[in-house]
This record gives C-alpha cells, sequence and structure tokens, in this order.
C-alpha cells in the first residue's frame, strides 16, 4: 500500500504527524508492504523570508492574537512535540518561504535519499 502524505516543512503539526504514522506503521502486521512518499504542500508558498521576525511575531500578526496569546499556544504546540519525542524550539524559529527546501527534498528523493532528507 501506498501513503501518499503532503506536508511543509515549516508545519510544526506535519512534523507531530509524521512521528505519529512511523509508530502507526511501526504496529502495523504488514509494514514491510507500506511505502510512504512525502510529496510537497506550501503553506504560504507567496511568503517572503523574513529572518529578523521570530515565527510567535508572525503568527500574531497574521492571526490577530496578542504575542502571550501566540507563546501560550506555541507552547501547547511544544508539548504536543514532546510527547511524541521531538524536541521543538517555536520561540527560536524565524519567518521563512520553504520552496527552497521543498526543492531540495525533491532533489533528494532523485537520489533515494527523500526519507532521510524529511527527516532531516
Amino acid at each position: 500500500m501506498k501513503i501518499e502524505i503532503w506536508s511543509d516543512v515549516a508545519c510544526p503539526f506535519c512534523y507531530i504527524g509524521k512521528r505519529k504514522i512511523e509508530k502507526a506503521i511501526a504496529k502495523f502486521p504488514h509494514k514491510d508492504k507500506i511505502e510512504v512518499e512525502w510529496k510537497s504542500f506550501l503553506l504560504n508558498p507567496d511568503q517572503v523570508t523574513q529572518p529578523n521576525k521570530s515565527s510567535e511575531e508572525h503568527l500574531a500578526e497574521v492571526k490577530g492574537w496578542s504575542l502571550a496569546q501566540t507563546r501560550e499556544i506555541t507552547a501547547n504546540v511544544v508539548k504536543m512535540a514532546e510527547e511524541e519525542g521531538l524536541d521543538y524550539h517555536l520561540d527560536k524559529s524565524v519567518v521563512a518561504n520553504t520552496k527552497k527546501a521543498h526543492r531540495l527534498l525533491h532533489l533528494a528523493k532523485t537520489q533515494g535519499k527523500g526519507d532521510e532528507m524529511k527527516e532531516s
């Protein structure tokens, strides 16, 4: 069975979902018959990279939330990630367009290294 997963490298929920599906497949009795193919999804294809703006500031602006509210929400996402064995530092992330990262993923995929690059 082939499973196609559409995700953006900037999406914290996508990485959490990656861990969850890996755990589910590991428990599946026919896991050797599972093929996972990662597809690119640009959450915001027109996003301008802004290395001097934190993702929390950006999220607060676009959602109309206060910075305190945004930090509370991202703290919950960090907790969700921890439950899946991931160590997030969303307070240190910056605003970036992910198109080049997706291009790199596609290049890695042509070299048989797509899964390794997705994990990186």
